[in-house]
């Protein structure tokens, strides 16, 4: 008797999967519980090997950035384990990037960053938001921008002037992501415009 696995998230130091409760085994409506065993590949090092109820949901942690592991999941009824269960492999995200120095100029702003591993990393999501000091209509809406993994900056443009923004770098490789944001809330100065609501018509 075994059950699909389904990775929800992978982080760097943790990882969170599902399954569909068993319920009871067939033939003696006794409640099972499952058996998760977390190895680190290659060296077969033994991370977690636990039982546990079947809920139907488990969060490893404590895990390694950038390391494959693999899990496998085991259905127990009565003492008794049952077969080899359902087994996957996945890669843990890499470490969190940093963003190094950021400068604007009068129509654009450029952001820079350095990744300690960036051997995994398919791409980074850049995100802006505007902070202030404008509220209310005619603010502008959040933004972002998925980029290749080999890019270490960015220019950000249509930021209005005279404004604070805040902005977010996340890694992403394979399967997960960084499990923190690389972000900075700066200033872009240019040409002052008055906040829309500051304009009588």
């Amino acid at each position: 008797m075994s059950t699909a696995v389904t990775i929800r998230d992978v982080l760097e130091t943790s990882l969170d999967i599902a399954w569909v409760p068993v319920g009871c085994f067939p033939r003696n409506d006794l409640p099972v519980r499952i058996r998760i065993i977390v190895r680190q590949i290659p060296t077969e090092l033994t991370v977690a090997d636990v039982t546990v109820a079947d809920s139907g949901n488990y969060t490893q942690s404590g895990l390694q950035p950038n390391t494959v592991y693999s899990l496998q999941l085991i259905v127990v009824y009565r003492g008794n384990i049952g077969n080899n269960g359902t087994s996957v492999t996945l890669l843990t995200a890499s470490p969190n990037p940093t963003i190094t120095n950021f400068f604007s100029t009068p129509i654009a702003s450029t952001v820079l960053w350095s990744h300690l591993q960036p051997d995994f990393i398919v791409s980074y999501n850049v995100s802006w938001s505007y902070v202030g000091p404008c509220s209310g209509p005619g603010v502008p809406s959040d933004t972002h921008q998925v980029l290749h993994g080999s890019r270490r900056n960015f220019t950000l443009t249509g930021l209005r002037p005279n404004s604070q923004y805040l902005v977010t770098l996340v890694a992403m490789n394979n399967i997960g992501r960084t499990e923190s944001t690389a972000s900075i809330n700066t200033r872009f100065s240019g040409i002052f415009f008055a906040c829309d609501s500051d304009i009588v018509m």
